[in-house]
């Protein structure tokens, strides 16, 4: 066998299928699917190190037929094993189950024995990416990313299973054990990417990594290390057991292509990692991260693992003498202890279980007053007369008004609407847990309806005459159809990618795209139509009116009972053979019950369904249709020309920037332009986003997670790719930028702090505390002028408006007073166009101060009104009233009020307006006109959608570049000329020749290098006051596409070849690059002049060598 170490063997092999059977060998295995839908676990046998060092190879594979009774293909994606119970595990995305196979030795006799699958755990996701085995205990363990949990199950037993972690997931991927130490490693791609840590048990979680990582999904443990690949980077990463010593390598340096990695595992001194672009199971030296070669597969891989006894090697456990019902986790250092499975607990022997009587399937669960209750399902058998009473569960007590019920029983979701509040909440139905509202509506929700197989969740809205879709988390919120007349209840079928809704006299269905509107029961109905539900499996359609039930057979089959409810206090139930109510339970403490689902597995059957691989291909949200499925994009997008991917032309300057939080995205509103005016910006993992900033300057946007008190960044151009900047330890009540002095400001109630975002390690630094300790409650930034304004409420309820200079270097600052005003104001906000005024409002009123009269003006008084931002814009007032939730128009001329956005938006906690010479950011694949507008330059064409968003931006940059280069050239004559004119004296004291400390790009959201530099605006900073040593002024900018500027780059070199002395008061807090420039070296960008102390000139050059100025 070749040595692995320091050497590069080169394997190309196109593998060949072959009948060969799955055996208990040593075999590297990975699961494949094929374009035309066949599905397999693929392998090479033998020693996979001698495999990579050019040892025969040759492939067993295994089709899995189709069902059949329903068709359904299987669609195998994540592998485990038990070596010494010769099992072989696996995940089925298609049958919604993980399965294991018993394998046997090689049989003398070729194909002489069957390999047969049981189940081991129904009723997974479309999204176990993950599965391991603790070989020690015999315990299976996985993640779904669609329900957000990690579960674990006995490998011999299918009846027990217990969901371990269901909280603060968000996205988990791949998952590994190591028994050894009692721990498993998870990969979690969501809001906050990471690789996460926990005991077998699930206890004792913690974040293992979570800086400068995008998009994990594999994980493997070998070699005393925990391996990940990072799909967004396609990068191979590592730490030790405690989260240390980072390794990482770039699989292909050479592609400008993404890899989409999947799979990995670790061998010994090899790594295998599956590559469904190039369709290959490529394999690397562990010690020196070497390419060794690839397996080129059949057909796409997916998870990779391999099968060997020397990796589960035997360990002394106490789980080998404990007797545990159920299952025992093992702990670290050889111990364990009992745990129980779902809807079980651990009685107080420590080994045996006891069943939990709630939440169980199937059961009716209905809303009746403020409460949500279960009913046993076999309840209608039990009730002998129209008011018996039966025993009932009340899970959720004291909340609201709920109407609307939905539910995913494969998951365990239950959908309700509170008309009270208008909001539509999620809940698991496990013990414990509360309910997290999903989307917050300013209309009526009056009926819900879920996907299960796609994961969707769809509403009506009598009032604004909606239907809507979102995710099951309220992600990417969709109109999906517009002006119905008053749509009330509403039924979804994915199994034939059809849906219903009742609205007026009528029942109407389309496909679940919103294309193809029939009238399904016509105006014969004497009422209107309310609740809606529908019987996949039968094939029947049932609605309530005040009359009672309704239903239509579509194949003439029968159904059982029936359970509704008629608004008030009563739940009647009927038998398919009789007529009107053969049975109720009445509720003595509420007066009226609306909503009445049943929850049963039976009424979602579980199947392959069109949006099952990998969301349907769709960027946002997939809708089967009859004719297979169709992508949609969330509020604030448009779909591309390829029908998957979902684009946004955004702008650099002259627009309202907003935060929705229940839409879960920043939007820009452009000003001054008509339809369609709102554009979202795919920060796709915000959470809980309260306030937002824009650093026009560097195209950065910043916002703030309240739950996690931390301030995040994107570019503008890149705004997937998000990253934190700092986590405070208060909750911010404003948040703005300086774009002068780098500068992020926020408020608590008490102080006003600032970070310094061009810093190597950004810090909290305190500006402004209130020496009264009165309430600060909003602060602005007027960039154009350097200046800070907060206001102060008194306990008087007067509130006092200060300012001072935002790039102050003092610490706690005494401010300016700018006025007093006789209201308690809830904002205020400044018109960079006009100089003389400030704008502030309280709950009803918007005023104008003038600073040159001393006196206030009312533009706007409203009683109903709930003012929360406003801003002026010439004579228009962009305005958000949170009885609204949108933003309005209101022109004080004419006294005109327009709605600036859709009714869609419900609660906007934070906008801000940015002005300036606008540049556009086309979406993907497009061009910018001279009119202005995005239109497609080659549809034919079509873009990646993860690496090309910026496809015409990077075209501007080249025409800026160019540009840039005409004007370097005319700088460099000028510069040439005036040279011999300069002169420089001599000072004391020298500034530093040592070379600053280069910040990563990815740590610091202004840092460029110079090379990134060339093709920007590049900022040369005058100094012009020494006792502020950061007060600044920007020379005009070269332009240059997206319109960003560039960070501050400075190289100084007399004119007489000296060295440069600094003043005491302009010591800066990193040093410059005071490298002396030679005649003959490239002048990269502008040449102008820089003010010292004392006013004294000194020629500043912009050198590639050039650093990045940190004031």
């Amino acid at each position: 066998m070749a040595k692995l170490a320091g050497i590069c063997i080169f394997i190309s092999v196109a593998i060949q299928a072959s009948s060969a059977l799955l055996t208990h060998e040593k075999t590297l295995l990975w699961t494949e699917k094929a374009a035309n839908g066949e599905v397999r676990i693929a392998g090479l046998p033998g020693d996979p190190e001698e495999l990579v060092s050019g040892g025969k190879i040759r492939t067993m594979a295994q089709a899995y037929p189709a069902d059949p009774l329903t068709r359904k293909k299987s669609h195998r994606i994540a592998l485990a094993f038990l070596y010494h119970e010769k099992r072989l595990l696996f995940s089925d995305r298609g049958f919604k189950q993980i399965y294991k196979i018993q394998l046997q030795e090689a049989p003398s006799v070729p194909f002489q024995y069957n390999v047969t699958t049981d189940t081991v755990f129904a009723g997974i996701s479309t999204e176990v990416n993950g599965l391991a085995v603790d070989w020690v205990s015999g315990n299976l363990y996985w993640t779904d990313a669609l329900y957000n949990w990690i579960s674990v199950s006995r490998t011999e037993d299918n009846s027990v299973y217990r969901h371990l972690i269901t909280t603060g997931l968000d996205n988990p991927q791949g998952i590994a054990v190591y028994p050894e130490k009692g721990w498993m490693f998870w990969a979690d791609w969501g809001a906050n990417p990471r690789i996460e840590r926990a005991s077998l048990g699930g206890e004792d979680r913690a974040n293992f990594v979570s800086r400068d990582i995008v998009r994990p999904i594999g994980v493997s443990v070998g070699g005393g290390r925990v391996y990940w690949v990072d799909d967004a980077k396609d990068t191979v990463e590592s730490v030790d057991l405690n989260g240390n010593d980072r390794k990482f390598f770039t699989v292909d340096k050479t592609s400008s292509f993404r890899h989409n990695l999947f799979g990995i595992s670790v061998f010994k001194n090899v790594i295998f990692v599956t590559d469904q672009w190039a369709r290959s199971v490529n394999a690397y030296n562990r010690s020196s991260e070497a390419y060794l070669g690839r397996f080129v597969t059949q057909a796409t891989p997916y998870d990779v693992m391999v099968y060997d006894g020397e990796l589960q090697q035997s360990i002394n456990s106490k789980c080998r003498s404990l007797r545990c019902e159920h299952m025992c986790i093992t702990e670290r250092d050889g111990g364990g202890h009992c745990i129980c499975g779902q809807n079980y607990e651990l009685n107080t022997d420590g080994q045996t279980c006891s069943k939990l009587d709630t939440f169980l399937k199937p059961q009716y669960i209905y809303s009746v007053g403020t409460s949500l209750c279960g009913l046993p399902i076999h309840a209608p058998g039990t009730l002998h007369s129209e008011d018996a009473r039966t025993d009932v569960h009340c899970f959720l007590n004291n909340t609201g008004q709920m109407e609307a019920l939905a539910f995913d029983a494969d998951a365990d979701w239950l959908f309700f609407s509170d008309t009270s509040t208008g909001t539509l909440s999620r809940m698991r139905l496990e013990d414990g847990q509360t309910y997290e509202n999903i989307h917050l509506n300013r209309g009526d929700i009056r009926g819900i309806a879920v996907d299960w197989l796609s994961s969707n969740v769809y509403w009506t809205d009598e009032s604004l005459g909606h239907i809507m879709v979102s995710r099951f988390d309220g992600a990417d919120v969709s109109v999906l159809m517009s002006d119905i007349q008053r749509p009330r209840g509403i039924a979804v079928n994915p199994t034939t990618g059809l849906m219903y809704w009742s609205s007026g006299g009528n029942i109407y269905s389309a496909s679940m795209d919103g294309t193809n509107v029939e009238v399904f029961v016509g105006n014969d109905l004497a009422k209107t139509p309310d609740g809606l539900v529908l019987d996949p499996t039968r094939e029947v359609l049932l609605w309530a009116d005040t009359d009672g039930l309704h239903s239509i057979w579509l194949n003439g089959s029968s159904h059982d009972f029936f359970a509704w409810t008629n608004g008030k206090n009563v739940l009647h139930f009927s038998h398919n053979e009789e007529h009107g109510s053969i049975a109720s339970h009445q509720h003595y403490s509420s007066p009226v019950s609306y909503g009445i689902i049943t929850y049963d597995s039976y009424l979602q059957p579980l199947q392959e369904g069109p949006c099952d691989d990998e969301n349907g291909g769709c960027e946002h949200i997939c809708l089967p249709t009859p004719a297979g499925s169709q992508c949609r994009c969330a509020v604030g997008f448009y779909l591309h020309s390829d029908g998957k991917s979902c684009m946004s032309d955004l702008w650099t300057s002259n627009f309202i920037i907003f935060l929705e939080p229940y839409h879960r995205r920043i939007f820009q509103l452009h000003l001054g332009v008509k339809e369609p005016n709102i554009h979202g910006i795919d920060t796709s993992y915000l959470q809980d986003p309260t306030h937002v900033a824009y650093d026009q300057h560097t195209n950065v946007v910043y916002w703030y997670e309240r739950t996690e008190k931390v301030i995040n960044y994107a570019k503008l151009t890149e705004p997937q790719i998000s990253r934190t900047l700092i986590s405070l330890d208060n909750n911010a009540q404003a948040l703005d930028v300086s774009s002068r002095s780098g500068r992020i400001f926020f408020v608590d109630d008490q102080s006003i702090f600032y970070v310094q975002t061009t810093s190597r390690e950004p810090e909290v630094k305190l500006f402004y505390t209130s020496k009264n300790r009165i309430e600060l409650n909003t602060l602005v930034i007027d960039d154009k002028r350097d200046f800070v304004h907060w206001a102060e409420v008194t306990a008087y309820r007067e509130t006092t408006i200060f300012k001072a200079p935002a790039s102050s270097s003092a610490s706690n600052i005494i401010p300016e007073t700018v006025t007093i005003v006789r209201l308690y104001l809830q904002g205020i906000s400044i018109d960079v166009e006009d100089e003389s005024s400030i704008y502030y409002w309280a709950k009803s009123v918007i005023m104008k101060y003038s600073f040159q009269y001393r006196r206030e003006v009312v533009l706007l008084e409203e009683n109903n009104a709930d003012y929360t931002k406003v801003f002026m814009d010439g004579s228009l007032l962009y305005i958000n009233d949170a009885n609204t939730g949108s933003v309005i128009i209101y022109n004080t001329v004419t006294k005109a009020k327009e709605f600036g956005t859709d009714q869609v938006f419900s609660q906007i906690t934070d906008m801000k307006i940015i002005k300036g010479v606008s540049k556009t950011i086309c979406g993907g694949g497009k061009r910018l006109t001279e009119s202005g507008l995005c239109v497609e330059d080659n549809p034919n064409v079509l873009p990646n959608i993860h690496k090309d968003r910026t496809l015409a931006s990077r075209t501007y940059m080249i025409i800026g570049g160019a540009c840039a280069a005409f004007v370097i050239l005319a700088a460099i004559v000028v510069a040439s000329c005036c040279a011999v004119k300069r002169r420089t004296r001599k000072r004391t004291r020298k500034a530093s020749t040592q070379p600053p400390h280069r910040t990563p790009a990815h740590d610091n959201p202004t840092y460029m290098t110079p090379e990134e530099a060339g093709a920007r605006p590049v900022t040369v900073v005058t100094t012009s006051s020494p006792q502020e040593s950061h007060v600044y002024e920007h020379l005009p900018e070269l332009e240059s596409g997206g319109g960003a500027a560039a960070p501050v780059f400075i190289t100084m070199a007399p004119s007489d070849k000296d060295d440069i002395d600094i003043g005491p008061e302009m010591k800066p807090e990193v040093d410059l690059d005071m490298d002396i420039a030679s005649e003959e070296a490239p002048i990269s960008a502008i040449s102008d002049s820089v003010n010292l102390v004392d006013n004294e000139e000194v020629s500043v050059q912009v050198q590639d060598s050039a650093v990045a100025y940190k004031p």
